[in-house]
């Protein structure tokens, strides 16, 4: 790894101290090496995230100790990376090309939640890392549970295609502060693989934790939606232990041109061009929306709406898109407006049709034009 760039856990799966055999038994433990960068990639003065994972790693069992610089990166190595919660995406600041090449020969890369840089953060490392060819067809950050609850995550059907089998996932995670959800991302390389870990109530258009990796390749990457800032829990860290111990166990199931067919097939949300209706293939998330056909049976109601607007209105990071602005009533007739300011008139040509809708950056309400 680029060294003097971020803060790193490096959790290797060999013993490198004294101490790290566990009693009565011959097998060594995992040991974390805490490396402490400084790139902008993490603010701890505000969010002590990353050091509720060092915690949950002592919780775990996992002795960690302090590095004076990177350690040397090698295959029974599974990087964690804490939640980016400063202003400089983690792609920006490490030698990517070192992670890509970790990956390809068979290495795990677990990337927590950014709170900065929107869906560009998660889109950007997974590409790199991964080597993809082409454009994100949707990886969209919906929302999170800062304001309103989302409920427990629980476990999807696809987590067992990935990695390991169900005993070693726990059935649902806790609601901690803070989980992000996102929608279960697709890819327009014909190599790129994607697999929902945990979902909300079932939907995996809702994920709060992903798996990515590619056709060919026995290395990944996992993202999870959890910051660890409301500190260390019990299945979030079961869940850690699992990837990391079944991912150097030779659990992960490589994906195939059949495994990548296969999670196509399954994906809930697809369109036909109105242009070329016999064609059908992801959606583009720069496509204008009049000429997309959606179909979504297994996706719930309020998945769909979600996509919809953000499609239509883009959407913004952190925020869930509003619903459609309700129309606003016809004014009564004679109805006297106020006179204009000095020097302005007022102009109202069809107060039904042409009245604007509002938008995230300006007001909520609805307004009138007032020009000069």
């Amino acid at each position: 790894m680029s060294p003097h760039k971020l803060v790193v856990l490096l959790v290797t799966a060999l013993a490198i101290s004294a101490g790290s055999i566990v009693q009565g038994g011959d097998q060594p433990r995992p040991v974390a090496s805490i490396y402490n960068g400084n790139a902008g990639v993490l603010d701890l003065k505000w969010d002590d995230g990353p050091m509720n994972v060092r915690k949950q790693f002592e919780l775990l069992g996992i002795d960690v100790h302090e590095a004076t610089a990177p350690d040397t990166v090698g295959l029974s190595s599974v990087f964690v990376i804490p939640a980016q919660n400063g202003p400089v995406m983690y792609a920006a600041a490490e030698d990517m090309s070192v992670v890509a090449s970790f990956v390809a020969a068979g290495g795990l890369v677990i990337i927590l939640d950014g709170q900065d840089g929107g869906d560009a953060s998660l889109k950007s490392f997974v590409s790199q890392a991964l080597g993809y060819s082409g454009d994100w067809s949707i990886c969209k950050r919906f929302s999170d549970n800062t304001r309103t609850k989302t409920g427990e995550p629980q476990r999807s059907t696809f987590a067992t295609t990935f990695l390991g089998d169900a005993g070693s996932w726990p059935e649902t995670l806790e609601e901690a502060p803070i989980i992000s959800v996102r929608s279960w991302c697709a890819h327009t390389d014909p190599q790129a693989v994607s697999w929902p870990l945990y979902n909300l109530d079932g939907d995996d258009m809702q994920a709060t934790a992903q798996a990515f990796s590619k056709v060919g390749t026995s290395g990944a990457v996992v993202w999870l939606g959890y910051t660890w800032k409301g500190g260390a829990q019990d299945a979030w860290g079961h869940l850690l232990d699992h990837l990391i111990r079944d991912f150097n166990a030779s659990n992960f199931h490589t994906p195939t041109a059949g495994t990548r067919a296969e999670m196509e097939s399954a994906y809930p949300l697809q369109l036909t061009s109105a242009v070329h209706p016999h064609e059908q293939q992801f959606f583009v998330e720069e496509q204008p929306v009049d000429t997309l056909l959606f179909t979504a049976s297994d996706m719930s109601t309020d998945s769909m709406d979600v996509v919809r607007r953000m499609m239509q209105t883009g959407g913004s990071f952190g925020a869930y898109p509003s619903p459609p602005a309700a129309e606003p009533p016809t004014p009564p007739p004679g109805l006297a407006l106020p006179p204009a300011p000095p020097g302005f008139s007022v102009k109202i040509e069809d107060y039904n049709s042409t009245a604007e809708k509002p938008t995230a950056q300006l007001s909520q309400y609805t307004y009138l034009h007032v020009s000069g």
